[in-house]
């Protein structure tokens, strides 16, 4: 039988504050959102089901990442590392910069999963990497699953969702997967999509309460 992952998953989520260094040396700001032993910010970490699959996550116009908590914090209850990047934030960002710090954020996943002085290391799955994003998010999702051949799944929720009859919204995605696997058509009220197999190609909902 399939998961009910409209369901929270067999983790509590916890969050995290952390600081990503580009190439040039410049910094931003991410949220980090992980499976854990209790809800909120700073839990502790439950690193039972290690090695976690990690999914890098852009925001949308003038958006913060904490308008997605509930959505994020799912996504971590299903044993996944969630980066948030805060960067982008600005009236007119640089889509194509914003989408390179979205490869930043798995970059620092990786390095955080081989630095032996890392609570993070060897906790990280970093061949199953995927990316997602909500509207400008979404498109700088696919400039950077475009341009990162260790992202094995991207998916992009549409911009504007259909509201269901319990006030939550049903938000249409499209996975695509950039190494030529062949796409298949599923429709469910789903908030997580499984990276485990390598990366999928469907279609889903995924459901969002808002408030």
């Amino acid at each position: 039988m399939q998961p009910d992952y409209a369901s929270p998953g067999f983790y509590r989520a916890g969050r995290r504050h952390v600081t990503v260094r580009r190439p040039n040396n410049t910094t931003f700001n991410a949220q980090l959102y992980y499976p854990a032993t209790a809800t909120g910010d700073n839990a502790p970490y439950d690193g039972s089901g290690a090695p976690y699959p990690a999914v890098s996550f852009g925001h949308g116009f003038l958006q913060p990442p904490e308008r997605y908590r509930s959505t994020l914090e799912h996504l971590a209850t299903w044993g996944y590392f969630v980066i948030a990047t805060e960067s982008g934030l600005e009236i007119f960002p640089n889509h194509r910069t914003y989408s390179e710090d979205m490869r930043h954020c798995l970059t620092y996943l990786e390095q955080q999963n081989a630095d032996s002085s890392s609570p993070l290391f060897r906790q990280v799955a970093t061949e199953q990497f995927g990316i997602s994003g909500h509207s400008m998010g979404g498109g700088a999702s696919i400039l950077a699953a475009a341009a990162d051949t260790r992202i094995r799944t991207e998916a992009r929720p549409a911009t504007t969702p259909v509201v269901a009859p319990d006030g939550s919204a049903l938000v249409l995605v499209a996975v695509w997967a950039p190494r030529g696997r062949r796409p298949a058509q599923d429709v469910a009220r789903v908030r997580a999509l499984s990276l485990r197999d390598g990366g999928t190609l469907a279609t889903a909902f995924i459901r969002t309460v808002y408030g």
